[in-house]
């Protein structure tokens, strides 16, 4: 049986139908009241529990060989650090400590691009880069990188664990809508866009989702690796969407400086 924590969520899901395409049996931990709507038409077991309650966890662990966490609060919003610290630090240690007690024989950890440290402007970021625990960028950053240490101390103990770090996530059965679902929506209906002059690393969720698989298969004991796609500019991701939808939208690009003067 495999466990999977957060799979009712962007890449969660997308997960649990990859798993399922190979014939593996899926449980997902829900919180209760949760939306499961993005797991219809799967098999999965859906078991109500939280990663903050000790026994819903050790209930969900019973049979369990492998284990991908990816539960986790995402926010930016300020006044909310404690409770990012709570779901993505404490709930990764009550997971961990469950896992080994139940003698789990892979422990697959979803944590970001963003909780490794930032290497100098011009130098490539690879998986030598230590998770940056005191990240002045922001709680969500510090908390994954938080959480990342501890499930590298639990493989020191014994635990055989990898940590995943995607970068910019992006793809289909985006049923929650994440924030650059909702953008890509709003690209496809609006005449006009002003977007901040930048690019980033996006990755199909369908290609993150098969390397945590590969990585359950095949992933070294401790081992970070990075999951990327290509560096594309919001732009570029904008005409993509125009072209396709066949909205020949304006995009007017503003400077980030102007940008954050202007919130």
């Amino acid at each position: 049986m495999i466990l999977v924590t957060g799979g009712t969520g962007h890449l969660g899901n997308v997960l649990v139908r990859g798993l399922e395409e190979q014939g593996q049996p899926v449980r997902v931990l829900a919180l209760p009241g949760e939306d499961t709507t993005a797991l219809e038409g799967t098999n999965a077991e859906i078991l109500r529990g939280n990663i903050l309650d000790s026994a819903s966890l050790d209930q969900a662990m019973q049979g369990v060989e492998t284990v991908f966490h990816m539960a986790a609060l995402v926010s930016i919003e300020p006044g909310r650090e404690d409770l990012l610290y709570k779901v993505n630090v404490e709930g990764t240690k009550n997971v961990l400590a469950s896992s080994m007690k139940a003698g789990v024989r892979k422990f697959i950890y979803t944590s970001s691009i963003h909780a490794l440290a930032r290497p100098p402007m011009g130098v490539s970021i690879d998986e030598n880069q230590p998770f940056d625990t005191q990240n002045e960028a922001g709680p969500y950053d510090r908390t994954k990188a938080l959480a990342s240490v501890e499930v590298l101390k639990a493989n020191q103990k014994g635990l055989d664990a990898v940590i995943l770090c995607p970068t910019g996530v992006i793809g289909p059965y985006d049923y929650r809508r994440s924030e650059m679902g909702e953008q890509i929506l709003e690209w496809m209906n609006r005449k006009v866009s002003f977007l901040v002059r930048g690019a980033f690393n996006w990755v199909d969720v369908r290609d993150v989702a098969h390397a945590h698989i590969l990585a359950s298969q095949k992933g070294a004991p401790g081992q970070t690796y990075i999951v990327g796609g290509h560096r594309v500019s919001l732009t570029g991701i904008q005409a993509t969407v125009s072209r396709l939808v066949n909205n020949h939208a304006l995009a007017i690009t503003i400077p980030l400086p102007l940008a954050i003067w202007a919130t």
